[in-house]
């Protein structure tokens, strides 16, 4: 009962599979998905038919990355239309806009779920599709960081004003004051990364209310431009963002 005019190749693979237990549907639908991007109609048909045969919308790929679908759609950087599309379709077929990540291929995991995963690519229209779904926008990832916090980390290295004016305009204030360990709060990360006149910390401060606590940063410098210290955040460099620390 599967149709998949330009994806007879991922057919085959999935004949004999149980729905809901085997990787292998997950798998195909990232490769067809994600890596080789069919057209939006034909990936919304795919979800709309492996559903029907009973696949689990939720099923965690843990012979990779430990991603549900919803986690790599938030990664890929599709158009907005696109994302929104295959969000809102997954959504209406049970997917759980606030699934944590599950362990790798190697064991560890970052427990972060698809607000932080979309903010750290900042997919603004993701984090919209995710709010109108329930998500929990004020839910922390492994290393408690909230999805703003996830963000403005690599604010030194990556341009972040469209998210944080996302936020600001979004979200309640007290979302956008939570601090991360070391007690900083997202006022804190952009006058390391832009200083004083910074747009989004001017945005922020304008719009929500939020300012700075004025706590030494070891992510940043201090200087406008200059990255932190090595090794705080995803992948070994601290003004990267962080979806969440690793942990076993």
């Amino acid at each position: 009962g599967v149709r998949w005019e330009s994806c007879d190749s991922w057919v085959p693979r999935l004949a004999g599979t149980k729905a809901g237990s085997d990787t292998s549907w997950i798998e195909c639908l990232i490769e067809a998905i994600v890596a080789l991007q069919v057209p939006t109609e034909l990936a919304v048909q795919m979800i709309d038919d492996v559903t029907a045969l009973g696949w689990d919308v939720n099923m965690l790929n843990t012979e990779h990355n430990g991603y549900a679908l919803l986690h790599s759609v938030c990664a890929a950087g599709f158009s907005n239309v696109r994302s929104v599309a295959l969000i809102e379709c997954l959504l209406r077929h049970g997917a759980d806009p606030d699934i944590i990540t599950g362990l790798n291929e190697s064991g560890l995991t970052t427990r972060a779920r698809p607000i932080h995963i979309a903010a750290l690519h900042n997919h603004t229209a993701a984090l919209s599709a995710l709010q109108a779904g329930g998500a929990d926008m004020a839910a922390l990832n492994r290393s408690g960081k909230t999805f703003l916090l996830t963000s403005v980390i690599g604010a030194a290295s990556r341009d972040v004003h469209d998210l944080v004016v996302w936020a600001a305009d979004n979200c309640d204030k007290q979302i956008l004051l939570v601090e991360e360990e070391d007690g900083l709060n997202a006022a804190d990360f952009l006058l390391s990364a832009g200083g004083p006149q910074d747009p989004s910390l001017v945005y922020m401060r304008q719009h929500a209310g939020v300012e700075p606590t004025g706590r030494p940063n070891r992510f940043h410098s201090g200087v406008p431009g200059m990255p932190g210290m090595p090794g705080m955040g995803l992948g070994g460099a601290g003004d990267k963002g962080d979806p969440g620390c690793p942990q076993s």
